[in-house]
């Protein structure tokens, strides 16, 4: 992953980037995240990289710019309208943006307890989803009871 580009949908205050220089990855980063507040403390923090306030859809409307990877992680979980659409509408504009991958988590119906309010995706029906897109999948479900996680190669 070194000297790749990375898009970070829902960036926040932009960990990820900040585990990446942790550990000497280096790479061009542009997080967006719909929070102002989020990216202008990201921008203070890390002025060397990207940062834009909106979602993938405004950055792929407003340019057409590819990057080797798009990550998105926490993004799906407090979506109350339509969360099952939204984010397979999600999956495939990351998809598209990306010339190398996709990773994405979202909370797992499989989970022993469920919040109200908060959407869990089923694992399988994620993975016959993403199997559209591409036959190269990893599923992890294994660090954590309530989330899993997908990796989507090109």
């Amino acid at each position: 992953m070194n000297y790749s580009s990375i898009l970070d949908v829902g960036c926040g205050l932009s960990h990820f980037y900040e585990w990446l220089i942790y550990r000497k990855i280096n790479v061009e980063y542009h997080g967006i995240d719909i929070t102002p507040n989020m990216i202008n403390k990201s921008k203070q923090k890390f002025p060397e990289a990207t940062f834009s306030v909106g979602t993938i859809f405004d950055i792929a409307n407003a340019s057409k710019r590819q990057y080797d990877y798009v990550f998105a992680s926490g993004i799906f979980y407090l979506r109350s309208e339509n969360p099952k659409e939204y984010m397979e509408r999600t999956i495939n504009k990351m998809f598209s943006m990306a010339n190398k991958g996709i990773a994405f988590n979202c909370l797992s119906a499989w989970a022993n307890e469920i919040e109200k309010g908060e959407f869990y995706a089923d694992p399988t029906e994620v993975i016959l989803f993403c199997k559209n897109l591409s036959r190269k999948i990893i599923l992890q479900h294994h660090y954590h009871p309530a989330d899993f996680t997908i990796i989507l190669y090109k």
